[in-house]
């Protein structure tokens, strides 16, 4: 029952309404969106399960971009209470996964829902953000839809990224650009794009895959 409610109200936000508004406004719904999805799904092991398959298709996207290199540690930048990217990167691929959020509740709920699901020899979790977190222990970066100051993020990374490793960066699509705090931003300014796949699943989300210029 609670499965069936989330996909009414996924499809319900993410496509029938997500179609009819403009993309600044859909990132603050899909904002609310998620939290409210977040909360429903971690009481619930079924919804749990659900949530986290509802990025599938993203991560696999993402993954089938980083298939030329040797991942063997990951970071992924706010991951939530419920770390789904981790998750699923857990399970298709041998790397083990460093996910950071700057929020303490979501933290200790990643923690359980990771013990939970047997993964916590994969997956550790730590409190940091995007910004000045030590970079080049990793072999690639995710840098998750929803984060604050995404721009900052960005920023940092294009200064004080190793030049081989490569970043995932998930942006909503604006005509041609990437929607950046609800402003459109020319990622090649910073970067160099090596690729970028469009997801469905959560609305419209792009993946690039960038490289420090």
């Amino acid at each position: 029952m609670i499965k069936k409610i989330l996909d009414i109200l996924k499809n319900l936000i993410f496509s029938t309404i997500g179609d009819h508004i403009k993309p600044g406004s859909f990132k603050r719904t899909m904002d609310i969106a998620f939290v409210f999805f977040e909360k429903i799904a971690f009481a619930f092991e079924d919804a749990s399960t659900f949530y986290i398959n509802m990025y599938q298709e993203m991560v696999d996207n993402e993954l089938r971009l980083l298939k030329k290199y040797q991942l063997q540690k990951i970071l992924v930048v706010g991951s939530g209470s419920i770390p789904a990217t981790p998750i699923l990167i857990a399970k298709k691929s041998n790397a083990h996964i460093v996910c950071i959020d700057i929020d303490t509740h979501a933290i200790k709920k990643s923690e359980t829902l990771i013990k939970r699901m047997q993964l916590d020899n994969k997956i550790t979790v730590k409190s940091g953000d995007g910004i000045h977190f030590p970079f080049e222990e990793f072999d690639a970066i995710f840098i998750l839809y929803g984060m604050r100051s995404q721009k900052e993020i960005i920023d940092s990374l294009s200064q004080s990224l190793p030049e081989h490793i490569p970043v995932i960066l998930r942006v909503v699509p604006q005509n041609d650009n990437a929607l950046i705090d609800n402003t459109s931003f020319d990622l090649s300014s910073l970067f160099t794009i090596k690729n970028k796949i469009r997801s469905h699943s959560w609305g419209l989300l792009d993946s690039y895959l960038l490289e420090r210029k």
